[in-house]
């Protein structure tokens, strides 16, 4: 027996309806136990936290990193990072992910971490300086610092206030080393998620 089924368009939630739902974020399309997993790609490239992207050991912070660029995107309307060449500088889109990586973190990757991801020695030299920045290129990279809070300040969304607080809230999420970043339980603390 076959039967078809006509797709209903959904009604809309009022404003009202829609600041009181309740909302779930959800994909178990690559979904595994909690422990260190190694060596295999998770997320799309633009959701991929760096210690998967450097062939490193991950878990649950790789997830946190992945939600703080989708808050990133649903605060917004934008995607954090770009996966593309960077001609200017001859970076390729890996080495370019990397780079905008420190520059939005505002960080550079620690020695510790580095050296326990297999593919880090493609884009560091042996004293973790990022490789990068040391081949001939037409331009050096200079490694800038561009925090979260500006970017979601130059949307004019938000308030001065709102976008401290929502930048600081996804600048937990995306620390360079796991180790460093919230954990969902301190996301749930947060004054920002909290109102």
């Amino acid at each position: 027996v076959v039967q078809s089924a006509v797709s209903q368009p959904m009604k809309l939630p009022s404003e009202e309806e829609a600041l009181h739902a309740t909302y779930v974020l959800a994909d178990f399309g690559c979904a595994l136990p909690s422990k260190r997993h190694a060596h295999c790609n998770i997320t799309p490239v633009l959701l991929r936290a760096p210690e998967v992207l450097l062939g490193g050991e991950w878990d649950t912070p790789a997830d946190i990193w992945s939600f703080g660029c989708l808050a990133y995107e649903l605060i917004t309307n934008e995607v954090l990072f770009q996966y593309r060449t960077y001609d200017d500088f001859g970076l390729t889109e890996t080495e370019n992910l990397l780079y905008q990586m420190m520059f939005h973190a505002c960080e550079e990757f620690e020695p510790t971490q580095l050296s326990i991801c297999p593919l880090a020695g493609e884009y560091f030299n042996s004293n973790c300086r990022c490789g990068l920045f040391d081949r001939e290129l037409k331009k050096e990279p200079t490694l800038g610092r561009w925090p979260i809070q500006e970017l979601i300040a130059e949307h004019k969304i938000l308030s001065d206030e709102e976008c401290f607080a929502a930048g600081a809230f996804v600048q937990r999420c995306l620390r360079l080393n796991p180790e460093d970043r919230a954990t969902a339980k301190d996301l749930l603390e947060d004054k920002w998620i909290r109102g």
